[in-house]
């Protein structure tokens, strides 16, 4: 119907549409790499503010500052700034140490349990031996 219009072929109307596609699929790579790029590391939760990222393609090795559209900024060890391609951080591999952080780390306790048994054995311990090897005993035995 627009062929109609215009006077000229569908398939010259088609053509000219696929060629202006591909010349703003060209000029707008990089914002759309970097929108897509941007949904990926938001719904997965890749990556935020504040986290420190280590990315030594790029000679990042710092905290996360600004998340752009086709653009990551991280502030280094050093002060300076690295920024990065978006779509890098999902095409390349990187590090976020935020992870240690936010696990809390490790934690060690040794706990004594006590049965009622020992209670009586204790007792017989205090009366049969000298307060000070009772103490050394129950120091040894890590209680």
């Amino acid at each position: 119907m627009i062929s109609l219009l215009i006077g000229q072929s569908p398939a010259i109307l088609i053509s000219g549409l696929g060629a202006m596609a591909a010349v703003l699929m060209l000029v707008f790579k990089d914002p759309i790499l970097g929108l897509v790029a941007g949904i990926q590391l938001s719904a997965n939760d890749m990556l935020k503010l504040g986290d420190w990222l280590e990315m030594p393609k790029y000679g990042a090795d710092g905290a996360v500052i600004d998340i752009g559209l086709t653009t990551v900024k991280v502030r280094n060890w050093d002060n300076t700034i690295t920024t990065i391609p978006t779509w890098s951080l999902v095409s390349d591999s990187f590090k976020n140490w935020s992870g240690m952080s936010a696990s809390g780390g490790r934690l060690e306790r040794h706990v004594c349990v006590r049965r009622p048994a020992d209670a009586g054995l204790n007792a017989a311990l205090i009366l049969t031996r000298p307060v000070s090897i009772f103490w050394m005993m129950m120091k040894n035995s890590g209680c």
